[in-house]
């Protein structure tokens, strides 16, 4: 009781900082824009308008019907967000976080919108939230967590996006807008280098010029990033949590005539890092690990050089909050490289119509190993150095006919798609390895080896259109039909004996969704937009990817859905210096796909397993307001609500241990951010004070799982820069994130198969140094 009145009074004060600004909003307001406010909101009447794609054409935000968090180019800047999981502390109801596997590695995002999301990676598994870059679906979220380099804007859209979007956004998506190239004016670019903790030494630079005036434009950008890390493994004593990446992203624009617009991207990351942190402890000796220590591990002391009376207990609980051990030879890393490209053709066939073409390539390849669940120097449960290998390729093309008739007063968008991926996945893993090498029984020989081969295709056609009754009444209606076709051949075998453990086996389905959109929208004023909207979101079906578990005979789980019901607000008043935007929904979520750790007879490890759950509902709000009470300072705030409740549980979700009451992974109550930016010009130069604060309620990590409770927690971040008078164009500053180094977690669960609780903290506080030359 006394934990709940707590952060019930965390709550309190949290929503009565929420409320500040509007005392200010009650005085006289005559502030203009700070460029690029968290909410994409542009307050000033002189101040030209953010214009987004969320409705897969350029239209003002202010008028876009869908609830949007958009972070202009110099929103990123100002609010220190350098990769996008930085996005979480301004994004409400928005969890953008690394992948809920810890052995999956820190690179892969988990991202969660209003309760709805996914978090892992493989195939045939996929994303609740659709990623997209420039128009192009990513499939696979390896990578995701990407460093912002040469970013125009990024676009949160919140709510099932199944009409325009389609393919895995039946919580939303995120579409992320690179700069596109100049074809006249003068050579612009950037160069920034950034110091701080733990040897962070980073290196930005972009240019971005035209090669032939008004016909051709090329823009380069690229981006170094090295931290020492914040963990350590402690058995080899290697650092975990640091950092090893490059970014480098390139684009063509090519306009031969006044109708045509040609662009060629292309990106390219390639990481080598070595793991991520993880706490672990164990509360107990279970059977398996008393037989090992028996049999298994006076033999591995020899020949790991360990003293003689080392067993397996509580001396390898993980003694600091970012340490835990590992196996005596482990190399644990984090390894991707991924490219892309990418032909965007724009023609405009009249004033009023226009055709796009967007045909893409993807390719990504993944190695994560090293892994020990067990935590301690023997190989008992986790990857070895070989670890988990994927490589995954992607083709997608996209036709969209765009228009207007009828003097505007129809606006029509319509549009085919098509997407084909390959792939396959290898991995090796250590199930209590040195048992069978004493005993040679077979129920000893544990290790094993699973490869999957996939492929997928998926084609829709869809379509949008805007009718403007009058003045006051848009009527949009929408749809899109969609085939997913999916193939996955898999076989697991124990390595120790060359003995399948599931026999080679092919799986094919094909699914087909009718994902239908109706809204209404009204414009009593000018700047006042009232919506409400009825939206269906799919995600297709498939199989577990970790092989067959005797508790769960049946591999497959069917599609999900969700029927939305959204009604929201969009104003601006006083000149355009206040903005309210404000949202609420009411969610069907149907079959929900559900990974579940279950114990795995054969091995006696927790496998991973993918089944339908059953049904729930959610609803909630989300507001976010921007404000200048005075020139130069500007006041943001967000508020997030979720409720969420299961109405069904199928008989497998109860077989792994869900209850009818129990709440659905990864979704805070209650999410609340402020921030507060300040341009002072001064004698020496423009100063901008930049503060946020983030709050959010408990949360449970993994379902069913009680030790996976995260308390509520404040994350609090700064930044104070300096654009001196004495050097044109050069930006100093200074950064803060996590500043009271709070301890939280982001993935946490409790393995009853051995007595042990693994959890992944997340990042503690990071301070460091920025500068910054533009030209």
């Amino acid at each position: 009781m006394k934990g709940l009145e707590t952060r019930c009074a965390r709550l309190r004060r949290a929503l009565l900082a929420a409320s500040c600004p509007a005392i200010l909003w009650a005085a006289p307001l005559a502030a203009q824009e700070s460029a690029g406010s968290g909410s994409g909101v542009a307050p000033s009447a002189d101040t030209q308008d953010i214009v987004v794609t969320a409705e897969r054409r350029e239209t003002r935000l202010q008028e876009t019907p869908i609830a949007i968090t958009v972070f202009t180019g110099a929103a990123l800047e100002d609010k220190a967000i350098t990769n996008m999981s930085d996005l979480n502390r301004f994004t409400p109801n928005a969890v953008i976080t690394s992948t809920n596997r810890p052995a999956g590695g820190g690179g892969a995002i988990a991202a969660y919108i209003r309760g709805v999301g996914s978090g892992d990676y493989l195939f045939p598994l996929e994303p609740g939230v659709g990623v997209y870059i420039d128009s192009v679906y990513v499939a696979k979220t390896a990578g995701g967590l990407m460093d912002i380099v040469d970013i125009d804007r990024i676009e949160v859209l919140k709510g099932p996006q199944g009409t325009l979007f389609g393919r895995n956004t039946v919580g939303g998506a995120i579409s992320i807008v690179t700069q596109r190239p100049h074809t006249s004016g003068e050579l612009t670019g950037s160069a920034e280098v950034r110091l701080g903790q733990r040897n962070q030494r980073d290196f930005l630079g972009s240019i971005n010029a035209p090669l032939v005036d008004d016909l051709l434009g090329i823009k380069l950008g690229i981006g170094r990033f090295n931290t020492d890390g914040y963990g350590r493994q402690l058995t080899a004593n290697l650092p975990t949590g640091g950092t090893n990446r490059w970014v480098g992203k390139g684009a063509l624009r090519l306009t031969p005539s006044s109708d045509l617009t040609i662009d060629l991207t292309g990106d390219y990351s390639r990481q080598r890092n070595k793991g991520r942190p993880t706490y672990t402890y164990r509360d107990k000796i279970v059977p398996t690990y008393q037989r090992y220590n028996e049999i298994a591990v006076p033999v591995l002391n020899e020949q790991l050089g360990l003293p003689a009376d080392t067993i397996v207990d509580f001396r390898f609980n993980s003694p600091g909050p970012y340490s835990a051990y590992g196996e005596k030879d482990s190399d644990p890393h984090d390894d991707y490289d991924i490219y892309g490209i990418a032909f965007n053709v724009a023609y405009q066939l009249s004033d009023q119509w226009s055709l796009r073409s967007i045909s893409a390539y993807r390719h990504v390849r993944t190695y994560t190993g090293g892994g020990n669940a067990s935590a301690t120097p023997y190989p008992i449960l986790g990857n070895p150095h070989d670890g988990e290998h994927v490589t995954d390729r992607q083709i997608s093309q996209e036709f969209q006919l765009a228009g207007s008739a009828f003097d505007g007063r129809l606006s029509v968008l319509i549009g085919a798609y098509g997407f084909w991926e390959n792939g396959n996945r290898h991995t090796a893993t250590h199930n209590f390895h040195g048992l069978y090498e004493v005993t040679h029984l077979e129920r000893d020989a544990k290790d094993t080896f699973t490869y999957n081969d996939y492929s997928g295709q998926s084609y829709s056609i869809f379509t949008q259109e805007t009718i403007k009754l009058n003045d006051l009444i848009d009527i949009v209606a929408g749809a899109r039909y969609t085939v997913d076709h999916k193939r996955l051949f898999q076989y697991s075998i124990f390595t120790q004996l060359d003995k399948y453990q599931v026999p080679p086996r092919n799986y094919k389905d094909t699914w087909e969704k009718f994902t239908p959109k109706i809204g209404i929208n009204l414009h009593p004023k000018d700047d006042l937009l009232l919506y409400a909207t009825y939206s269906v979101g799919y995600k297709s079906g498939g199989w577990s990817p970790n092989g067959t578990n005797p508790l769960i005979p049946d591999p497959a789980f069917a599609p999900e859905t969700l029927t939305s019901y959204e009604a929201g607000v969009k104003s601006q008043w006083f000149d355009r210096r206040l903005t309210v935007n404000a949202a609420s929904f009411y969610s069907l979520y149907k079959d929900i796909q559900l990974t579940v750790q279950v114990p795995d007879p054969d091995t006696g490890v927790n496998l991973r397993t993918t089944q339908n759950a059953g049904d729930a509902k959610l609803y909630g709000f989300e507001v976010e307001a921007t404000a200048q009470p005075v020139r130069g300072l500007s006041f943001q705030v967000g508020i997030g609500y979720i409720h969420d409740k299961f109405t069904k549980l199928t008989a497998g979700a109860i077989a792994s241990g869900a209850e009818i009451t129990d709440k659905l992974a990864s979704i805070p109550k209650w999410n609340v951010n402020l921030a507060v930016d300040w341009h002072v010009p001064t004698g020496i130069g423009d100063i901008t004070l930049h503060g946020d604060s983030s709050y959010r309620s408990g949360t449970y990590l993994t379902l069913s799982d009680e030790l996976s409770y995260q308390k509520g927690y404040t994350l609090y971040g700064a930044r104070v820069s300096l654009e001196p008078r004495f050097a044109e164009n050069l930006t100093l500053s200074v950064i803060g994130t996590n500043l009271s180094n709070k301890y939280y977690f982001t993935y946490a669960a409790y393995q009853a198969a051995g007595g042990q609780f693994i959890a992944v903290p997340a990042v503690p506080r990071a301070i460091y140094g920025s500068i910054k030359y533009k030209f």
